[in-house]
């Protein structure tokens, strides 16, 4: 069984007109199933937003913090990371897309899809690359307990920084990286040498 999580405020994750993550990704994939006549095929759930209880099972205070006090304003978080007004609200619910998708799979559903997910780039008190929330790590760490290990394959044509940073020293995640050599793009990480340290050596392969 195969579903997909959506909600009409995944669009509102708009960095702006000039900036190239524009808001209607989400609707326009929801459009293209329904134009390819597989919606029908898709159960699909309405997620709810992640908590601050689940931000900060990954996260800093501080950074979830500083991104609550830009989202009541604007600002950047970072150099090619604009936060809009009310965005801290919108990449919660992102992470709680990705949070339902981790629990329906537990359940009766073999795929989940989240067209509002995978914010690697973000890491536990520094991110960019358009990212807030990695709402990976939160969902690992919201099925911690209920399961022991987890593979993460990532097949981003960017290196999953964010994420290697968070589980570099952790064995209980394998987090495999799939992408363009970082000599040649952004962020530019994620070398074959790269392999996690201490008791997470081993667990990280680019």
């Amino acid at each position: 069984m195969t579903g997909i999580v959506y909600h009409e405020d995944y669009n509102k994750y708009d960095l702006g007109v000039d900036h190239p993550l524009l808001g209607d990704k989400p609707r326009r994939t929801i459009d293209f199933f329904r134009e390819k006549s597989l919606i029908g095929d898709l159960q699909v759930f309405k997620p709810a937003p992640a908590e601050d209880k689940d931000l900060l099972r990954v996260h800093t205070e501080t950074y979830v913090d500083k991104i609550r006090r830009l989202s009541e304003k604007g600002g950047m978080l970072s150099l090619d990371t604009p936060a809009p007004k009310g965005i801290y609200n919108y990449a919660a619910l992102a992470a709680g897309g990705s949070m339902l998708c981790g629990e329906k799979t537990l359940r009766e559903h073999n795929i989940m899809i989240n067209p509002l997910g995978g914010f690697h780039h973000a890491g536990r008190s520094t991110s960019s690359g358009f990212c807030f929330f990695n709402d990976i790590a939160v969902t690992i760490e919201h099925l911690r307990g209920k399961i022991k290990r987890f593979l993460v394959i990532d097949l981003d044509v960017h290196h999953a920084n964010g994420t290697q940073d968070i589980y570099y020293e952790d064995p209980s995640v394998l987090n495999i990286s799939f992408h363009q050599d970082g000599r040649t793009l952004y962020p530019g990480t994620g070398f074959i040498e790269e392999i996690g340290q201490g008791e997470g050596k081993g667990f990280t392969i680019n």
